[in-house]
């Protein structure tokens, strides 16, 4: 399995994960613009979630090139090992885009001193900190969770593109309407206080992400597993 895990890493790019997620919203804040805030928060957890949670298609278009699937028969692995070292790696990244939108608030306060003064309504930091960590993880896992059986039980080629396109982005859609509504009552709080019920929806989320996540492993465990192996010719 850790040989499976370290494969998914190399054709994922995993490497870059730790890079994008704490490297971008960092160079994003140092350029002489306005000082960043509460809401503009919601962008970069928006940055982080999406760029994590498309990361199946990426190691989907690397298995391609790689033709890794043909070399894989050839060795001890089973399928059922297979999927779960897929579905694992991609839980696992869900570690580091939580840890980077968690620490954004405070690195965002640290460059602006004054910017919970700015939102005299607003709820503590700590509050805010787990709302991002719910709504980035909610995201990661949802969108993994349609993307990745799409690559196992079609054949790939155009056909897989399509599908997750046709899957992702109705699912882009949704969540950035989320991020659009969560944003604007957080803008309320220089002003008013906010809805708590409002700020609920994150962790509201993170339930069903969960359910679906893991509904989605196993059943693609079970349709790969089934799935007949082509027959090979002289």
């Amino acid at each position: 399995m850790k040989g499976l895990l370290r494969v998914t890493h190399y054709l994922s790019g995993g490497y870059w994960i730790i890079l994008l997620d704490f490297g971008f919203p960092v160079l994003i804040s140092l350029l002489p613009v306005n000082p960043p805030n509460i809401s503009t928060c919601m962008m970069f957890v928006a940055y982080i979630s999406i760029f994590t949670g498309m990361m199946p298609v990426r190691e989907h278009e690397a298995t391609s090139v790689s033709r890794w699937k043909s070399y894989i028969k050839t060795m001890p692995y089973t399928r059922r090992q297979q999927v779960d070292a897929k579905f694992l790696y991609s839980l696992l990244t869900v570690i580091p885009a939580v840890l980077a939108a968690l620490l954004l608030l405070p690195y965002f306060q640290l460059r602006n001193p004054n910017m919970m003064n700015e939102f005299p309504y607003a709820p503590p930091a700590a509050f805010l900190m787990l709302m991002y960590a719910a709504l980035t993880a909610a995201a990661i896992l949802q969108m993994t969770a349609f993307l990745l059986p799409l690559f196992f039980i079609r054949r790939g080629g155009i056909g897989t593109y399509l599908a997750g396109t046709a899957v992702g982005a109705p699912f882009v859609c949704i969540y950035i309407g989320i991020l659009a509504y969560l944003s604007h009552h957080l803008y309320l709080c220089k002003w008013e206080p906010v809805s708590q019920t409002a700020l609920m929806i994150p962790f509201l989320l993170l339930v069903p992400a969960v359910i679906c996540f893991a509904l989605s492993w196993l059943y693609t465990r079970r349709a790969y597993c089934r799935r007949r192996r082509k027959k090979v010719t002289a």
